[in-house]
């Protein structure tokens, strides 16, 4: 009978072991992408790098150019405690002039994980903007994927996910 209970108790520490792995594995991965549940709240506001607002992204060059441009430190500036680069004065200008215009959707946020509901660190090669508000997608697929969707419905489950 002991040699059972052994095999039992040994058993259920492996059992717990490999569930304690995975668990750690899952929340590492989800670390380095910046993925969690929006309920989870261990997201900024704005998705920020080093403090740097969307990793360098110009939010006015989307609007403007309509190309996605990496921000330089020569023309930055601060809002709401988070720095913004630009990739011209002219853009600085635009963006102080009118922040909320340029700030993209969920504050930078993978668009179409915050309509599933989760967080996602993003790519900023991968936007679009609608209805002259900026999205940014974690990659391709998640762009492709808000772009098959009624982008209207997309945007309403978002927007309601976002602020609850």
């Amino acid at each position: 009978m002991s040699i059972l209970k052994a095999l039992a108790t040994n058993k259920l520490k492996l059992s717990l072991f490999i569930i304690s792995f995975i668990l750690f594995i899952v929340i590492m991965g989800a670390a380095t992408f910046k993925i969690s549940p929006l309920t989870w709240n261990i997201f900024n506001s704005v998705n920020i790098e080093n403090d740097i607002a969307i990793k360098s992204a110009d939010p006015v060059a989307y609007f403007k150019q309509q190309t996605f441009s990496k921000g330089i430190d020569t023309y930055s500036t601060q809002y709401k405690n988070v720095t913004w680069k630009f990739s011209s004065e002219a853009n600085k200008a635009a963006f102080i002039a009118s922040p909320e215009k340029y700030i993209p959707q969920y504050g930078g946020y993978c668009a179409t994980a915050v309509s599933k509901n989760l967080t996602a660190d993003i790519n900023p090669q991968y936007w679009l903007v609608i209805n002259n508000k900026l999205y940014l997608f974690f990659n391709e697929d998640a762009q492709k994927e808000w772009s098959n969707l009624a982008k209207e419905d997309s945007i309403l489950i978002a927007d309601k996910n976002w602020t609850m």
